[in-house]
């Protein structure tokens, strides 16, 4: 829709809005574990997949690296492997020399008893070793749940936690909370009357309060389709590009809706 005419200036409404941050989470620890390092602090820009805080991975370091190198050995399947050969070589010498009476059968059944025997041996050799893989990858997934990333570009609005501290997966503050600057959302609530007169698409003139932000052209991304019943109104949502985070979030402001 564009800023329009002076006319249309004259003629829009103005409502009040709230300027807010596209996001805000709380980055907790998913387990238990000491910190090591907080690497951000209040008021730090952060990167999507930055690493903000480290629990310490000592004793998992060493786990990993213990089932990585039973994952590794072959011995045991080789040692398997060799008897394996050498039991169906003798079943083979000893079902022959049944079959032409030269041994008995007791003899015969040992021999098939013993390559069987030899060949669960190998399959069991070869399951350890499956075993110690998995649980590499089950290291590896917990080491990296003791690594919490930045899920989006953004800022840092607190930090209650420092290294040494014990983390806790229930704890009730989190360790950071972060804020997603671009884009911000700009909310206003209309009357139920705008139905139909606010689109997706339409852009609005956003007038921040302190007055020196400046004022800025937000797009509206949703108009809620289920209006508040008991009081009457309906919610939009605007978007605004803030790529050089010239407009803070949390402030208050007026939105002129040239079409109400």
């Amino acid at each position: 829709m564009g800023l329009g005419s002076i006319s249309q200036a004259a003629e829009a409404k103005s409502i009040e809005c709230l300027v807010e941050p596209s996001q805000v989470i709380e980055v907790k620890a998913p387990i238990e574990g000491l910190i090591e390092k907080v690497n951000v602090d209040r008021g730090d820009s952060v990167k999507q997949g930055q690493v903000l805080i480290s629990l310490d991975m000592g004793v998992d370091k060493a786990r990993y690296d213990q089932a990585k190198f039973k994952a590794s050995m072959r011995g045991a399947q080789l040692a398997a492997k060799s008897r394996l050969e050498f039991s169906n070589k003798k079943f083979g010498r000893d079902e022959a020399l049944y079959k032409d009476l030269y041994v008995s059968a007791n003899d015969r059944d040992e021999s098939e008893s013993g390559m069987k025997l030899a060949s669960a041996e190998l399959l069991e050799a070869k399951e350890n070793n499956n075993v110690a893989a998995l649980q590499v990858r089950e290291y590896q997934e917990l080491m990296k749940l003791k690594e919490l990333k930045s899920p989006f570009d953004g800022v840092v609005l607190e930090r209650s936690h420092h290294p040494g501290e014990v983390a806790e997966a229930n704890d009730r503050l989190p360790i950071l909370k972060l804020a997603k600057i671009q884009p911000l959302y700009v909310e206003v609530v209309l009357q139920a009357s705008a139905l139909g007169k606010v689109h997706v698409g339409d852009e609005i003139k956003i007038k921040p309060q302190p007055e020196g932000v400046g004022e800025f052209l937000a797009k509206v991304t949703v108009v809620d389709p289920v209006l508040d019943a008991a009081s009457g109104t309906l919610g939009v949502r605007l978007e605004v590009a803030n790529k050089d985070k010239r407009i803070p979030g949390g402030i208050s402001c007026q939105a002129e809706f040239p079409t109400l």
